[in-house]
């Protein structure tokens, strides 16, 4: 039987800043951590100051490295949608990114990462 629960929470959010000197190798050293359990309702890369033409980074975990997203693309300022990946409950994963070789040679570029997320039996509060 299942029961009504009453627990409610906040979505949490972890950012990370990133430019074009971060992107020297594949993958890179670059490196997100989400906490066991937590299920990724949103994500996506918000491009500040665009990246060479051509520049891409697949974002995913290991085994999976496109698991968020195949190819984003760095060249165009503005947020970009993570569409895949999402609804699927983390065993502590960190989110590693794999440049292609355009933003590996990349220039110019500032972005951050975003994920927004909640934790599978946490409660901030209590809902009638």
């Amino acid at each position: 039987m299942t029961v009504k629960t009453h627990g409610r929470q906040w979505p949490l959010v972890a950012e990370q800043p990133f430019d074009f000197t971060d992107l020297t190798v594949a993958p890179s050293a670059l490196e997100l951590d989400l906490p066991v359990g937590a299920v990724v309702i949103r994500a996506g890369v918000f491009i500040e100051t665009a990246f060479d033409a051509g520049s891409a980074i697949a974002v995913g975990i290991t085994g999976t490295t496109d698991l968020y997203v195949a190819a984003a693309d760095l060249a165009v300022v503005g947020f970009v949608n993570f569409t895949t990946g999402l609804g699927i409950k983390a065993l502590g994963e960190t989110v590693i990114i794999t440049p292609d070789t355009e933003a590996l040679a990349s220039a110019a570029g500032v972005a951050r990462f975003i994920f927004e997320y909640v934790i599978d039996g946490r409660a901030n509060e209590v809902q009638p």
